[in-house]
């Protein structure tokens, strides 16, 4: 939405979209949205949002003082369609959320967990129902003002990858302690804290997004973010390894887009073996001309590239359950779906492809050799 129905003549809604199997197989790639399923948000417009599987519930972070709100799925009925649902936050943590503005949100896998950044740079660690404060990291004093615009649970969903709008970012592995379980004040946990810091050669460039998988090493993960760097951007890969002392380590970056990336998400497949500990997985870039990319995290290739996928910038990436489709929103006010090429099916494909291409040539060297004969 934009500003209100009152101010924009855009309204502000959250909305729910079912997305039926034969729309797809007719090609069509725009969503659309059912009006009873519509929940209208007044002034307050919907700037991020995570998804809790277990619980069929949506956490929305909204703009102005609501901070976030809370939507649940109610199943269908005979001759009816699902819909939103809002459930009530827990009074304490409305009243945190309005004395510090809510940026970015995100869940771990289980739906235990839920992180939440704020526009002071500090971040929270909650419940799964958001009844219990479990870790906080609290920025120095001296460190400015620079809030969080991404942030990612690690593949044990108990760290945290956070980007700041300074296009800084830091991994964060918390020891809860008794002011932060308690709620109170800006608590001192024992807390280790890695810079993702891009090497000189690189310089001036900043992250955006971040999405993270496990590494080869037990003791370890793999996180993928943008990295822009003047009119061109890049998806970099970075290792994080907590024998090492959580060291942040860059080890390699791919041409993305010509313009700055917006939008970051990625799709772990726990149905493909994974190669020497990594797992499979595939990341989606969007850019601020409407663009979208797709990588896999194995050799950093690209998938597949969606030109003009919007008319401007894409604000919101996100991954069916199954890794199947991709979901993409923009300042267009447009939503649309994408199908998702797997990795591992490309590859094998390729392979065939190149199979058969040696026959040939073998075949072809064997005819002329026989006529030289």
């Amino acid at each position: 939405g934009g500003g209100g129905a009152s101010s924009t003549g855009v309204a502000n809604r959250v909305l729910l979209v079912e997305i039926e199997k034969k729309s797809l197989e007719r090609g069509e790639t725009t969503l659309r949205s059912d009006q009873e399923a519509e929940c209208h948000t007044a002034n307050d417009a919907t700037v991020n949002g995570t998804w809790i599987a277990d619980k069929s519930v949506a956490l929305c972070v909204m703009s102005g003082e609501v901070g976030l709100r809370r939507y649940q799925i109610k199943q269908k009925e005979k001759g009816s369609k699902a819909r939103f649902v809002e459930l009530e936050l827990p009074k304490e943590t409305t009243l945190s959320f309005k004395q510090d503005e809510v940026k970015a949100i995100a869940a771990n896998l289980s739906g235990t967990r839920v992180a939440v950044g704020f526009a002071s740079g500090k971040v929270v660690i909650y419940d799964g129902d958001l009844e219990k404060k479990c870790a906080g990291y609290y920025p120095a004093e001296d460190a400015g003002k620079c809030g969080i615009i991404s942030i990612c649970f690690s593949p044990c969903g108990r760290n945290i990858v956070a980007v700041k709008d300074d296009g800084k970012a830091f991994y964060w592995k918390p020891a809860p302690s008794k002011n932060a379980s308690k709620g109170g004040g800006k608590g001192k946990s024992s807390q280790k804290v890695t810079g993702f810091v891009p090497p000189h050669n690189l310089s001036p460039s900043s992250l955006r997004g971040c999405f993270a998988i496990q590494s080869g090493r037990d003791s370890g993960m793999v996180m993928f973010s943008g990295l822009n760097q003047k009119k061109k951007s890049y998806l970099s890969k970075w290792v994080v390894d907590d024998s090492k002392g959580g060291r942040a380590e860059l080890k390699r970056i791919v041409y993305a887009h010509d313009s700055p990336i917006t939008a970051v998400a990625g799709h772990c497949d726990h149905t493909q073996p994974s190669r020497r500990g990594q797992q499979a997985a595939v990341v989606a870039t969007g850019c601020s001309e409407g663009h979208i990319c797709i990588f896999s995290t194995r050799d950093m290739s690209r998938l597949m590239r969606v030109p003009r996928a919007h008319m401007i910038f894409v604000t919101h990436l996100s991954f069916s359950g199954d890794g199947s489709r991709l979901v993409s929103v923009s300042a267009d006010a447009g939503a649309r779906i994408t199908s998702v090429p797997k990795a591992g099916l490309l590859q094998s494909q390729l392979h065939l492809l190149l199979a058969i291409i040696f026959a040939i040539i073998a075949l072809v060297a064997r005819f002329y050799s026989s006529l030289g004969q």
